[in-house]
């Protein structure tokens, strides 16, 4: 019993600070977006948009080297295999880091701001190297803390982050430091060195390990990470189709209110986000006993509990969009409250594909889920150059939610093949959610009476 309740408060605290990590990052985020949609032109922000999903490009391609096939070697390892298990994730962290800062140089030398018609862009890119090369130590120990998992540390590293980047955003737009592009990229690297510091400082222990070579077990990431990588390049791509296609086919200046509309639909999906990190773990601990049906039964949960959230969320932005646009953005973009009800209604099958993804993933069934990414991202570039060309930039989330509807659709079928999921027994936790929370509430009631 004593164990039981030991590993149910464990799992509500690495989902508190998995929580807290998205929330942070979301409300950091959208503070500096408020502040630079007020003091920059709407090129500018767009530039500053596509440099922003050029370096989460690098990150997500980062983390999916390494992140996932981490988590799922460390609860296959001996304990005398523990550190070639750490060693090839650094070994491979470094890899990455090199290879992607070589990657910046080439898309200055090869002048990449003007295929995205984004000036100022090649010169953004360079400056952040010293950033991209940094990031690997926070990086690192945020695989590690996972592995257990452990998000309290990882929010506060963040935190610091986040905190000195949004100080100096603060003092570009007050004036007080020169505001430019270049200046922007500084701030964010800043953050970067601040957290980087904090790590080393206070947690030199993840860093103590036997760091050797072992070609056996960095064949054994790449091997199970070739899969993961291709989802998230596919994933990558799918994702920030409609901002680079938009840049292209129209101007970076209306890469802008798209940006803003996605940073309302990453709040709502939010709880997908912190369900699929507490999922992972867990899941791939059931499917290494056997347990498909429990891990069925896990992904019904999971995606129940996200629906419960979203549809409510999904809806409230619906029905009023002129107001989070103000709010986010300022009264120049309340004219794009149909883009927004359009962006918005990706959310309500974002709970559905992300616990989809996780799942095949930390079932060991990357393969699966590499080639449903590969469809969406085919579908999704397709359809966005259809819609964009037809109806303008409407047609950005036009393309986006054709493509989520399609493979939506597919997945589902895959997984009740493969897990027996049931999209009823779905709905019926999301009302179980429901009726727990309301009994929560009335219990405070009575007990307030």
């Amino acid at each position: 019993m004593t164990s039981n309740t030991h590993t149910a408060s464990s799992t509500l605290k690495a989902g508190l600070y998995s929580a807290l990590i998205k929330a942070s990052t979301l409300v950091f985020g959208i503070a500096s977006t408020v502040i630079l949609t007020r003091v920059l032109t709407e090129s500018a922000l767009g530039t500053w948009a596509q440099f922003l999903l050029i370096s989460s490009i690098i990150e997500i391609i980062r983390q999916s080297m390494v992140r996932n096939a981490l988590i799922r070697f460390y609860h296959v390892a001996k304990a005398e295999e523990k550190d070639a298990v750490y060693s090839a994730a650094m070994w491979l962290n470094v890899f990455i880091t090199s290879l992607s800062s070589v990657a910046l140089v080439l898309l200055a030398l090869f002048n990449i701001e003007a295929s995205l018609n984004a000036a100022g862009l090649n010169e953004m890119l360079l400056w952040f190297i010293p950033g991209n090369i940094l990031i690997g130590v926070s990086t690192y120990f945020e695989w590690r803390m996972a592995v257990y998992p452990n998000f309290k540390p990882v929010f506060y590293a963040l935190f610091i982050r986040q905190v000195v980047a949004l100080s100096i955003v603060v003092l570009l737009a007050f004036g007080w430091l020169e505001m430019s592009g270049v200046a922007l990229v500084w701030a964010y690297n800043a953050g970067i060195i601040a957290s980087a510091l904090s790590i080393l400082l206070k947690h030199t222990d993840v860093f103590r390990f036997r760091w050797h070579w072992d070609a056996g077990w960095v064949s054994k990431f790449v091997h199970y990470s070739k899969y993961v990588v291709g989802t998230n390049v596919a994933s990558s791509v799918f994702r920030t189709t409609d901002h680079f296609m938009t840049s292209i086919l129209i101007s970076s200046a209306m890469v802008a209110p798209l940006s803003i509309c996605a940073r309302l639909t990453n709040i709502i999906d939010i709880p997908s986000q912190v369900l699929a990190d507490v999922l992972f773990p867990k899941s791939a601990a059931l499917h290494a006993g056997g347990g498909n049906n429990e891990v069925g039964a896990l992904y019904e949960r999971a995606v129940g509990i996200g629906l419960a959230i979203v549809i409510p969320a999904a809806l409230c932005v619906i029905a009023v969009p002129g107001i989070f646009l103000y709010l986010i953005g300022g009264e120049k973009y309340t004219s794009y409250t149909q883009l927004l009800q359009l962006c918005v209604c990706v959310s309500f099958f974002m709970p559905f594909l992300r616990q989809f993804g996780t799942l095949l993933d930390s079932t060991g069934k990357p393969h699966i889920n590499m080639i449903m990414m590969m469809v969406l991202m085919t579908v999704s570039v397709i359809a966005c150059y259809f819609f964009i060309s037809s109806v303008g930039l409407k047609g950005a989330a036009y393309g986006v939610l054709t493509a989520h509807a399609f493979v939506f659709i597919i997945n589902q079928l895959i997984m009740r093949r493969l897990f027996e999921v049931s999209i009823p027994r779905i709905f019926m936790q999301m009302i179980y959610a429901y009726q727990y929370l309301f009994g929560i509430a009335k219990s405070k009631l009575a007990w307030a009476k």
